[in-house]
């Protein structure tokens, strides 16, 4: 375990060291939070700062949960279908990230983007000084995409997404948690400073993805 996490962590040009994480959650949601008193927002009994979280199908919104309420509220049958577990899965696709052709196929306007899907949709939403901004992807390059990489078809809609980072000569491709991908949005939007994000925005979205490699390594 310990030479793949040295494997991974030679390909990028500095891994430092972890940071307090600074989540957010999609329009309509709360807070994900890491406060020492977080409470489940199911059941307000207290939380670590490590916990899951469930997707509020009718808001959008991420709530903040105890081990209990996800296992239970996370099940399909469960309250009406209302709640999503978000799975923990950090998965890397290095051959689909190196994959140049594919990428300016797709289209895609900004090189750092979670894709999502929505039903029959797919969005691609990208992190911003003000915030995340999306646009819709083409069904069929879509497809051509899920064709290329089975992995793809196997995203869970709505609570995982396709996370890239194609910024400054990386290549990178995960399929990541939509908490994690909404706390990229939160680095960004707080990070960022001026017309071109500046050092320190740059430095930590290197702390995120070296988070992301020590994250899969350890699983």
């Amino acid at each position: 375990m310990t030479g793949r996490l040295e494997q991974l962590a030679r390909r990028r040009r500095a891994v430092a060291p972890p940071a307090p994480a600074a989540p957010a959650a999609p329009a309509g949601g709360t807070q994900v939070g890491e406060a020492p008193n977080q409470r489940c927002e199911l059941c307000a009994v207290p939380i670590g700062a490590e916990h899951p979280h469930l997707l509020d199908t009718t808001t959008g919104g991420l709530r903040c949960a105890c081990r209990a309420c996800a296992l239970v509220l996370g099940q399909p049958a469960a309250g009406g279908g209302r709640y999503r577990l978000v799975p923990e899965r950090r998965v890397e696709l290095p051959d689909l990230a190196r994959d140049d052709a594919r990428w300016r196929d797709l289209g895609l306007p900004v090189s750092l983007a979670f894709l999502v899907r929505r039903g029959d949709a797919v969005t691609a939403i990208f992190p911003g000084a003000l915030g995340p901004t999306d646009a819709p992807v083409a069904p069929e390059a879509w497809a051509a995409l899920e064709a290329a990489e089975p992995a793809v078809r196997a995203l869970e809609p709505e609570v995982e997404a396709l996370l890239v980072n194609r910024m400054r000569g990386d290549r990178e491709c995960w399929i990541a948690p939509i908490d994690l991908c909404y706390r990229l949005v939160a680095l960004v939007r707080t990070q960022w400073t001026g017309l071109t994000g500046g050092d320190e925005v740059w430095t930590e979205i290197d702390r995120f993805f070296g988070e992301l490699i020590r994250s899969e390594a350890t699983r």
